[in-house]
């Protein structure tokens, strides 16, 4: 995903970087207060791309029955996470770039799900989307703290 270039001269936003920040904080960018993001397709496809991240967090934290045939296959380019939940009779994969499923996994872990642990990478992934978000003027502080590990962790 590239960066776009909202109406009134504003910076250019990173569509990667919102998704991150949507999925971490959705009420944030709401889209009565932040109505000319929305108006570009690339933004319109970050809030659609965050809710996807934020479903499959909660799956992953057994929100929905527990999980079978867990599989993350990490790819230079992508990540792919395969898993079925036998009481919605679900089978999901999803293709994800590297920074989404950080954010996944960052979501599942803080959601109390075990084995989906943030690696350091993965941290230093998020923070550096944000950061990108950051440098554009947009990014809101609640999107950073969500990056805080949760209370008794490390």
């Amino acid at each position: 995903m590239g960066s776009v270039r909202p109406p009134h001269g504003r910076p250019s936003l990173d569509a990667e970087a919102l998704t991150v920040a949507m999925a971490m904080v959705p009420g944030v960018y709401a889209r009565n207060r932040h109505f000319p993001l929305y108006a570009d397709a690339r933004m319109r496809y970050a809030r659609t791309r965050a809710s996807l991240l934020r479903g499959l967090a909660r799956h992953l934290a057994g929100a929905e029955g527990p999980l079978e045939a867990v599989a993350i296959e990490r790819a230079s380019l992508n990540v792919q996470v395969k898993y079925r939940v036998s009481r919605l009779r679900l089978e999901r994969t999803a293709e994800l770039t590297p920074v989404e499923a950080a954010c996944v996994f960052h979501l599942a872990s803080r959601a109390g799900a075990s084995g989906f642990a943030v690696t350091g990478e993965d941290r230093m992934r998020l923070f550096a989307a944000l950061r990108r978000l950051a440098a554009s003027g947009e990014v809101a502080d609640e999107a950073m703290a969500a990056l805080a590990p949760p209370p008794g962790a490390d």
